[in-house]
């Protein structure tokens, strides 16, 4: 090894040297600022503010959680009163009609509701209905049931749920739970219609 070699490799740890001291320097100076007053309270409004924050983030998750569950749980039983209504006005007009023929009055002018204007009518606002129809929420008053029916199915977490009731939208729209040709009582015509579209979730108030 030459004496120039020598003095480079001196001259290169010098250089080392230096470096690891301004790096020491700098790391004290840091290590003295997060230390005093200043850095402390700086390090807790940080260390506080990401505390508070992912706090904020999980309670506002939670709190449009149960705001979902209780709208899904409002929507349901608006459905489910419609759908009750509308078994209970078929059943009442068959029984009035049946009333009213055993009695003396002329009948022969009476028009009788059939299943499927209860059906159609079912269909529509409650405050456009001619029947008689109500809402158990007044925010629904305006809102058909199809359009219940499609915003709870974007609502309900399960797949098995959304096409469950996706199923339902679709023969309400098409009128395709409409009396077939083999049925002649308006008995048979409404069980039918019911075993169609009335699905488990809304058997929680109308259990019979």
């Amino acid at each position: 090894m030459t004496e120039e070699d020598i003095k480079r490799i001196i001259a290169e740890e010098n250089v080392r040297t230096l470096i690891k001291k301004e790096e020491s320097k700098k790391s004290l100076a840091i290590w003295k600022l997060i230390n005093s007053p200043f850095g402390i309270w700086f390090s807790s409004s940080i260390f506080l503010g990401s505390i508070t924050f992912g706090y904020s983030r999980v309670q506002s998750h939670f709190q449009q959680k149960i705001e979902k569950e209780q709208l899904i749980n409002m929507i349901d039983l608006e459905i489910e009163s419609r759908l009750f209504q509308f078994k209970a006005k078929a059943e009442r007009s068959s029984d009035s009609l049946l009333f009213i023929q055993s009695t003396e009055f002329d009948v022969s002018n009476i028009q009788e509701f059939d299943v499927k204007d209860y059906f159609i009518q079912m269909k529509r606002p409650t405050d456009e209905t001619d029947i008689g129809y109500y809402s158990v929420y007044t925010e629904f008053e305006d809102r058909t049931l199809i359009s219940l029916l499609f915003e709870l199915s974007s609502l309900v977490p399960s797949r098995k749920d959304k096409l469950e009731i996706n199923s339902v939208v679709k023969k309400i729209m098409s009128n395709e739970v409409l009396p077939i040709d083999n049925i002649e009582t308006k008995e048979e015509t409404l069980e039918e219609i019911l075993n169609q579209i009335r699905i488990k979730r809304w058997s929680k108030i109308w259990t019979d």
